[in-house]
């Protein structure tokens, strides 16, 4: 265990019930692989919709005035009510939510943790985030770029095909 030190994997829940199954499965992979043990130091964070409260796990706590992560204690779920910024101001694209979310009003709690995963609920924790602490900024920029090359469409199409 850290010590004082302690990480979170953030998450956007917009309004309605469709991302509820997976925060479900968000939680299940986090305590099926150990991650919640409090060795691991690493919360769960749900920046939630207001309409959208009502349909998370009860085992989620609201982050309230004064907060403060529960050092050395095992992971826990937790969300803070939070408008996104494409219901703020229209011109922002929905995608911007799950980004906003870790500055945006009412996120300064998030400044008490060391390492902060900034996740999207269609993805689930593996083993490799055990004992993970990396340093600085870390960035996945494939995604994005890699897949309009012509050499995956190439493979894709010669697996889809083959």
């Amino acid at each position: 265990f850290k010590g004082e030190d302690r990480r979170a994997a953030v998450f956007y829940v917009d309004k309605g019930k469709g991302a509820i199954a997976n925060v479900n499965w968000w939680i299940y992979s986090w305590k099926f692989i150990g991650l919640n043990v409090a060795k691991e130091a690493f919360d769960l964070v749900m920046m939630v919709h207001p309409a959208a409260i009502q349909n998370l796990p009860p085992e989620c706590k609201e982050v309230t005035e004064g907060f403060h992560p529960n050092f050395g204690q095992a992971g826990e779920c937790l969300y803070k009510p939070y408008v996104g910024i494409t219901y703020r101001d229209k011109s922002y694209d929905g995608y911007m939510n799950s980004q906003e979310c870790l500055f945006g009003p009412g996120s300064e709690f998030l400044s008490q943790y060391k390492v902060l995963l900034r996740a999207d609920l269609d993805t689930f924790p593996t083993p490799r985030l055990l004992g993970y602490w990396p340093e600085g900024v870390v960035a996945d920029k494939g995604y994005g770029t890699m897949m309009g090359l012509d050499t995956i469409k190439d493979a894709l199409r010669s697996l889809a095909c083959s």
